[in-house]
This record gives structure tokens, sequence and C-alpha cells, in this order.
């Protein structure tokens, strides 16, 4: 993860190889509120997470940020798969329960399909193609 993490900043910010590490400082390689945008996007859209941008602001190295990127991929895969468990008394950690095989299958989709971020941005794009005029008929018309 972090090698891919280093050459994604490398690519997105135009810096040289052998020029950033983990301990680097963001503030050495992100130049202006522009760089910053830039990197926002591209980490929502390569590692499919909400950057969330009170969080934002206590990323100081790359460190952070190839920590805050690893903690908040699949969130929601990972929530549900953690709720079901609890509720079923983790009975679903056992290879013979359906909750076990049921789980499996949530993350397995999760990596196909992409997750919250994806569909968020997908529902979006959708919605905005159509205009404010359309939202309703959008809703209402089904699939």
């Amino acid at each position: 993860m972090s090698d891919d993490l280093l050459e994604t900043l490398r690519e997105t910010l135009s810096i040289k190889e052998g020029e950033i590490s983990l301990r680097t400082p963001i503030s050495k390689i992100v130049r202006d509120s522009i760089d910053m945008v830039e990197l926002v996007a591209v980490l929502s859209d390569r590692y499919q997470i909400v950057v969330d941008p009170d969080e934002l602001r206590r990323i100081k190295t790359v460190g952070d940020i190839a920590r805050y990127v690893e903690a908040h991929r699949g969130e929601a895969a990972g929530t549900g798969a953690a709720i079901a468990h609890q509720v079923h008394g983790a009975m679903g950690f056992t290879y013979e329960h359906s909750l076990h095989h049921a789980t499996r299958r949530l993350w397995a989709w999760r990596e196909e399909f992409g997750n919250e971020a994806v569909w968020a941005a997908r529902l979006g794009r959708m919605v905005a193609e159509r205009g404010a005029d359309g939202l309703w008929p959008f809703i209402t018309a089904g699939s």
C-alpha cells in the first residue's frame, strides 16, 4: 500500500522519485490549495474513500495519509460485518455458520463493485445529469 501511495503522490504532485517518503511533511509536497484539492480528488478516486476536511487538517505527514487511507477503505462493509457478528454472538466467525459465508461474500462484493464512495459518486453523477427538475422523476421511476 505505501509504495502505491508514494507513486500516486509522485504522479499527482509531480515529485521526483526519492524526494518523498512516509516521513515527508505534507507542507513540503503540497505547494498550494490547488495541490491539496487535486490530492484529495486523486485519493478519493484511487482508494475509493471520502476525505473528511476536518480530519484532513490533522494529517501532517505522508505516513498520516497512508494510515488515513487504510483506516477508511471499505468502512461500510467492515461496520456491517461487525454488527452482524455482534448480533449473532460472533458465531459467524466459524466456518460452519452461514454468517461466515455471507460476510465473505460482502467483503468480496465490496472489493469487486466498489464501496460507499464509489456508489455515492455514481449516484451523484446520475442526479447531476438529470438536473434539478429531473430529480423527482428519477427517484420515483425505479430502475
